[in-house]
């Protein structure tokens, strides 16, 4: 085995150690931040920080890519069902899925602030009011008193129904 793969066996199995010692860190009155993990345990098994923190941050972007996939999936069936209902029209699901193309696109972008969460969200809630009116979608049919989608996706915490949650 590799070093890296050293590395992530020894994390993957350890990660729960150093949880309990995290939660007994905070259970005495600290201050802990999740971003404190890979240090924590870089420092109890005496590892190298910069490579515990990759396994980290691998770890993340897997979990981010796997829960955009599943919340793609889940809105195309949604706007599916939607379509199958009468709610909307199948050129209205793709004017739906052209605009979350282009929302997701925007949070990904340099220029999106995520320190700006509630003013983002706003933002983001009155535009997609906006869009809906303007291209003949009634939302609240077609998404009803809870949301479509989660983080993220229409309804979720950036999405276009925020305000209605």
């Amino acid at each position: 085995m590799n070093k890296k793969n050293v590395v992530a066996a020894t994390v993957g199995s350890l990660a729960f150690a150093a949880i309990l010692g995290a939660g007994a860190i905070y259970a005495q009155g600290g201050n802990l931040q999740t971003n404190d993990l890979p240090q924590l345990i870089a420092q109890k098994f005496n590892l190298n920080q910069d490579e515990v923190q990759t396994v980290f941050d691998q770890y993340r972007e897997q979990r981010r890519e796997q829960r955009q996939q599943e919340n793609q999936q889940r809105m195309e069936e949604n706007l599916n069902q939607a379509v199958a209902d009468g709610k909307i029209t199948e050129s209205q699901k793709q004017l739906i899925l052209q605009k979350h193309q282009e929302m997701q696109a925007e949070r990904e972008s340099e220029t999106f602030d995520p320190g700006q969460g509630r003013e983002n969200a706003r933002k983001h809630h009155d535009e997609m009011e906006q869009w809906a009116k303007d291209n003949g979608i009634d939302l609240e049919s077609v998404i009803g008193d809870r949301p479509m989608m989660r983080d993220g996706e229409f309804g979720g915490r950036h999405g276009m129904m925020r305000g209605r949650q």
